[in-house]
């Protein structure tokens, strides 16, 4: 029980690190970007390339780490291109050079699906949704500690200080990366291109992740994308854009620890789902329009990040419960791959949406209410599925 524990916990530092150089500079990148020269286009596709490498990566790392039986070289490889696209981000003199190491980031980032399946091996099948919610609330105190350091030091030293920052994180990574335990299969499972189909096909799989697209989409598109530069627009500092988008990953760090300890159990999976789409959907919708001020804007991101708490760490739980042991890399990659597609489209829709209102001669903060509040109404369609169809997953049903 003592060597179990001891495991679990190197695995929660090393997953604050990981994330921790991934969002460092989250506050200030897309003022960043545009300070170089991006308009409101390139700005959401400096952001969504993020997403897009993880959509082409995730299902061939989950895939193949499934059938070498291994997933430490992985999660190595992972902290290691964290800390090289947090320093060439530091390092980048122009839009483009930006887009293509946040694109690193991403490919980074597709290697979580790694992360995810030997984490969860530290525990019973059945655990696996308190698993997950767990390791998000690691994961987003990571990002929380990272962004406030990086939005502090940016204002007080410059933009790169925060990118530096982020590698000084990934380094840290690195190291304990190689200090943690794998639980070893029984040698790989070379699954047939059959089986991989079943996976990839299985439609609780499917319909969990077409619920997570939409969850990034807006996530994407508003907190981790163009909220930063609404705040500016409204006469946030670079230290407030650290605390604004830190209070979002809070307000979820606080639901998922709740969810994953009480509320699963006393309420199931379905009702959370829906409770925390009807509260981040909502306040996103509001937020452009009531958030006059930096401290209504921190209110209403902490009630956004509630409301996300709820959600995504329990989809992300649900994708793998009912999937075979020597299978869950594969289907954590199909989910994680398939939700990248809503991080790469989310912010280039804000993008153009913005760009759009301004052509037809709004001021900036008015073409970016219009942006926020569209991208934030696509979680309605979620809404509305995860009422109708959510309860349909085997071992999810109603409770009370």
């Amino acid at each position: 029980m003592a060597q179990k524990r001891s495991k679990i916990m190197a695995f929660y530092f090393l997953i604050m690190l990981f994330w921790m150089a991934l969002y460092a500079y989250m506050p200030i990148l897309s003022t960043h970007s545009a300070g170089l020269g991006a308009d409101s286009v390139m700005v959401g596709t400096i952001i969504s390339s993020y997403g897009f490498t993880q959509m082409l990566l995730r299902i061939p790392l989950g895939i193949l780490s499934d059938k070498i039986g291994r997933r430490k070289p992985f999660v190595i490889l992972g902290a290691f291109l964290t800390a090289l696209s947090s320093l060439g981000l530091g390092l980048a003199n122009t839009p483009v050079l930006l887009m293509l190491f946040r694109g690193l980031a991403g490919a980074a980032a597709a290697t979580w699906v790694t992360y995810t399946v030997l984490f969860s091996s530290y525990f019973k099948p059945e655990e696996s949704p308190q698993a997950m919610t767990f390791a998000n609330a690691f994961n987003n105190g990571g990002q929380i500690i990272a962004m406030l350091l990086g939005g502090f030091l940016a204002g007080k030293i410059g933009n790169q200080a925060a990118f530096f920052l982020a590698c000084t994180f990934g380094a840290g990574a690195i190291i304990l990366s190689f200090l943690i335990a794998e639980n070893r299969p029984q040698g790989g499972t070379r699954l047939t291109v059959k089986a991989l189909l079943s996976v990839g096909l299985d439609k609780n799989l499917l319909f969990v992740s077409l619920l997570a697209i939409f969850y990034q989409v807006v996530s994407q598109g508003t907190t981790m994308g163009f909220i930063p530069t609404f705040a500016t627009e409204i006469g946030a500092t670079k230290t407030q854009l650290g605390t604004i988008t830190s209070v979002t990953v809070a307000g979820s760090v606080l639901t998922s620890l709740i969810a994953s300890k009480f509320l699963i159990a006393r309420f199931g999976t379905r009702r959370l789902v829906i409770i925390g789409q009807i509260i981040a959907t909502t306040a996103s919708m509001l937020l452009p329009w009531v958030a006059g001020n930096v401290w209504i804007l921190f209110a209403m991101q902490f009630v956004v990040g509630l409301g996300g708490g709820l959600n995504y760490p329990v989809l992300m739980g649900l994708a793998i419960k009912n999937i075979q042991s020597e299978k869950r890399g594969a289907a954590m990659g199909f989910f994680q791959s398939i939700y990248a597609l809503g991080m790469f489209i989310g912010p280039l829709i804000t993008g153009w949406l913005t760009k759009i209102a301004a052509a037809g001669g709004l001021s900036t903060l008015e073409s970016l209410q219009v942006g926020l509040t569209v991208v934030s109404a696509i979680g309605i369609p979620a809404l509305i599925l995860s009422i109708l169809f959510l309860d349909k997953i085997p071992g999810n049903q109603k409770k009370g």
